[in-house]
């Protein structure tokens, strides 16, 4: 799988994982929880892109989606060996 192909990854996840600083960043400093990036992520229409300014080392990726309440998310994400982390 080429990894700058977001769309290929995308297919090929097995989710998210999430670690506690995140998982706080999210909540306290835009109220958003873990399922509604799971939704924005996995709903239609939903864009995606490589975001080689801040990659250094490690593809990382930008999404924009909504959630099953219509909230758009812009979510910014490294990709792990089968998850976005």
């Amino acid at each position: 799988m080429d990894p700058n192909d977001i769309f290929s990854l995308i297919e090929g996840c097995d989710g998210f994982e999430w670690d506690t600083g995140n998982l706080f960043k999210a909540w306290m400093g835009h109220k958003v929880l873990p399922h509604e990036c799971h939704e924005a992520f996995a709903n239609e229409p939903k864009l995606a892109g490589s975001d080689k300014a801040h990659s250094g080392s490690e593809p990382r990726f930008l999404f924009y989606g909504r959630t099953n309440q219509n909230r758009l998310l812009t979510m910014y994400s490294l990709y792990g060996g089968t998850k976005f982390v």
